[in-house]
């Protein structure tokens, strides 16, 4: 079954929500091609987490391919909102994903999308419902739309404070002045050597011919002279009969003639040239020399040299009647070269628009993240959507003892969010109450695995069938039945038979999924307005910063224009103590809710 050599996979966007209808499903782009005729060839296609090892499968779908199209394109939707477990716990946690189809039949052949992320809430929603109608963007900051594409290896990171709006260009040049072209030769002899000069298109003239290389090959079979140029080589392939070379087609007259048909080159044969080229040969060029000279240039300023990895400042030229009496003005970019490997190897202009610099969605993404984690580790201490933690990474570490009926181990998860220490096991307080578990989870969704270690060595395993937990609250109680023998003689009875001081610390080992299994209304609506307030203070600073009031007359007619509503206040004040009265009213009754009554014991 033919397998494709290439394929590539793309996505609609680059951030998602199961929470938002329009955005809670991912929809892949696959494109299949070099594998024509295809006879039923599965491509597998996997929503994946991009982290560690990045193998953590959630969502799986497979394509079949037939047909003779060489090229060949699918769509597979993802729907977020539908990823569960056999619990109907989600198995989707915000984070960072990416698509990958691999071929059955090769698995060296696949195609990974660029990363996207899955969110509570994207950024889109974030604008449309908590920052709807207002301006991000600074009156007295400018910054370029997009940074430079055709002239690689540039970036723009500052501009003139009251540099024009609108598009001006960005010039880059490149000049190679070639001193000494490279030159290479094949055969021997007075009459038998044939220098080739690379002369011709620009590509080998100068010190870019030193990487060139000519190869003269001696074919099987029967073929004529011929000299083609391809991948930086020269190959000469000599006249033959049955593989033997024919003198008096293989002159070294006849090959500087085949040779300097191709465009790049011009050589001269040696002496009369009568003597014939009959033995396989690779030459070098060498002795190429070019003086390079690179330059950039703003919006019609004077040239700047560009001749190391740094940041240079860029003046931008003078208009109209101005650029008759100065070559400049004062307004100015400052670039940055990553790399002079990066620059273009050809002169180019781009247009770069420059515009007032905006809040981007990177910065809007991280004050949702900060949201979040405010949410998750200081409002409610608890995951709000589900949530892996473990005590291992790598279980094999935890021995059994000896004795202990165990018959198969339950292994970590290789995915995992967190790792935790293990829980401390204290001796229930008189022998009627079963052995219970405090564990600092508010929430508790589901117990994979629980088993008791001491030292390292694993002296008892819980069946998950003895496990009663406390949803709300954290207690995981063990509840053993059906005559079954509840605890080994190793184990818990070995513990509570202790004398002495019987808690054992870091003994409960486990694997559980904790937190909410879905991020409710109530909490997105905490997440947007907690991230608006910090993009509105940071908007509010870039509007007229400094500026209270602002009044304009002449002539009896006048203007005045107030940007805050308290010398002590932003413009955008009222929105975020709206915002913050809000979240302080809430508060108290989220963490009632989610994480129920915090006790203290005195």
């Amino acid at each position: 079954m033919p397998a494709p050599t290439a394929i590539t996979v793309s996505t609609d966007n680059l951030e998602y929500s199961r929470y938002e209808l329009g955005r809670d499903k991912v929809t892949a782009l696959v494109v299949v091609t070099g594998g024509a005729t295809y006879d039923a060839e599965n491509i597998i296609v996997d929503m994946v987490k991009d982290r560690r090892s990045r193998d953590a499968v959630v969502d799986t779908f497979t394509i079949e391919v037939d047909g003779a199209n060489e090229t060949q394109e699918f769509t597979v939707e993802f729907d977020l909102a539908n990823m569960v477990d056999q619990d109907l716990i989600s198995l989707v946690r915000f984070g960072k994903y990416f698509i990958r189809a691999t071929s059955l039949t090769d698995d060296t052949v696949l195609g990974e999308s660029p990363t996207f992320d899955v969110r509570v809430m994207t950024i889109d929603r974030l604008k449309e419902d908590y920052l709807f109608g207002i301006n991000l963007e600074a009156t007295e900051v400018r910054s370029p739309k997009f940074q430079p594409q055709s002239i690689t290896g540039v970036t723009i990171v500052k501009t003139s404070k009251a540099h024009p709006l609108g598009f001006s260009t960005l010039t880059y040049n490149f000049v190679k002045d070639v001193t000494t072209n490279a030159a290479s030769s094949i055969g021997a002899g007075g009459n038998g050597t044939v220098t080739i000069t690379a002369d011709g298109t620009p590509a080998v003239t100068g010190v870019d011919g030193n990487t060139l290389e000519v190869e003269v090959v001696v074919p099987s079979g029967t073929s004529p002279l011929s000299a083609t140029f391809a991948n930086k080589a020269i190959t000469v392939s000599l006249d033959v009969t049955a593989g033997v070379p024919n003198a008096a087609a293989n002159t070294a007259t006849l090959v500087a003639a085949a040779i300097a048909a191709l465009p790049e080159f011009s050589t001269v044969a040696s002496g009369t040239g009568a003597d014939s080229l009959s033995a396989a040969e690779t030459a070098a060029f060498s002795g190429g020399e070019s003086t390079i000279s690179r330059t950039l240039s703003w919006a019609g300023g004077p040239s700047v040299s560009i001749t190391e990895a740094k940041t240079y400042i860029l003046r931008a030229g003078a208009s109209g009647p101005l650029a008759k009496l100065q070559a400049s003005t004062d307004d100015f970019i400052c670039v940055k070269v990553s790399s002079i490997l990066l620059l273009p190897l050809i002169a180019i202009s781009e247009d770069i628009l420059m515009d007032r610099k905006a809040l981007n969605d990177e910065t809007l993404a991280r004050y949702l993240d900060e949201s979040v984690a405010w949410i998750e580790n200081d409002l409610l201490a608890t995951p709000i959507e589900p949530f892996n933690v473990v005590t291992e990474r790598d279980p094999t570490a935890i021995q059994f003892a000896a004795g202990v009926n165990s018959p198969s181990p339950i292994f970590t998860d290789t995915d995992f969010d967190r790792i935790d220490s293990g829980l401390t096991y204290f001796r229930p307080s008189h022998g009627t109450n079963w052995v219970h578990i405090n564990t600092p989870y508010p929430q508790i969704l589901r117990v994979d695995s629980l088993f008791g270690s001491i030292a390292n060595t694993r002296v008892i395993e819980i069946d998950l069938e003895w496990i009663e937990e406390s949803r709300t609250g954290g207690v995981i109680q063990l509840v053993p039945f059906n005559q079954e023998i509840a605890f080994d003689f190793v184990g818990l009875i070995w513990t509570n038979a202790l004398r002495g001081a019987v808690e054992l610390p870091n003994f409960w080992h486990f694997n559980m999924i904790i937190g909410l299994r879905d991020a409710t209304p109530d909490i997105q609506e905490f997440i947007g307005k907690k991230a608006a307030i910090r993009a509105l203070v940071v908007a509010g600073m870039a509007l007229r910063p400094g500026v209270g009031s602002l009044s304009m007359s002449r002539d009896g007619v006048s203007q005045s224009v107030s940007y805050t509503n308290s010398a002590n206040y932003g413009i955008y004040n009222a929105t975020i103590q709206a915002y913050k009265d809000w979240i302080d009213e809430h508060s108290q009754e989220l963490k009632g809710k989610y994480r129920g009554p915090m006790l203290a014991v005195v």
